[in-house]
């Protein structure tokens, strides 16, 4: 069995699961109705004079900028396990952990903002950091199934993956 790199995760080919994440409606409605106001306001900055300031060019393009991010945002969030890492895609930006540094994943409702478009979220807390990331994978039994079966140093409990002692 041939391995690729795959060039949009960086990532091997051979033995990956893709996990879309979760949405929360009322959380997708939120952020449409903000680039639909970002972009809204972009276009007012530019057109509002017949001759707009670099000024409102400049900030005009950056909250169009900003709508971009956010609808990117949208349509592109999910976590990708293969035999060494999770990737974890969240608009252009890209985070990848080595799953031999994952301590531990539990389930958290934790509003802090991560790389999750609903509340039912897991907290991946891993080497060198206190608070983890937050994911929220569409199907979490399967996304922390998968975890298990890749991450031989933890344990299950429950719903959730600890380091084994």
């Amino acid at each position: 069995m041939s391995q690729s790199v795959d060039p949009t995760w960086g990532t091997q080919v051979s033995d990956t699961h893709e996990f879309p994440s979760k949405r929360d409606a009322w959380l997708v409605v939120v952020l449409l109705l903000a680039a639909i106001f970002l972009a809204s306001a972009s276009l007012v900055l530019a057109f509002a004079r017949p001759s707009p300031t670099w000024l409102a060019i400049s900030v005009s393009a950056l909250l169009l900028v900003a709508a971009v991010f956010v609808v990117w945002v949208l349509s592109a969030t999910s976590y990708r396990i293969s035999d060494t890492r999770l990737v974890i895609r969240c608009g252009p930006l890209r985070r990848r952990l080595d799953l031999d540094e994952v301590d531990e994943i539990t389930p958290s409702r934790n509003l802090l903002a991560g790389p999750a478009l609903s509340l039912d979220r897991l907290r991946v807390r891993y080497r060198g950091s206190t608070t983890g990331l937050l994911v929220s994978p569409l199907d979490r039994a399967k996304f922390i199934d998968c975890c298990a079966s890749h991450c031989r140093h933890l344990r299950r409990e429950g719903n959730r993956l600890v380091r084994a002692a």
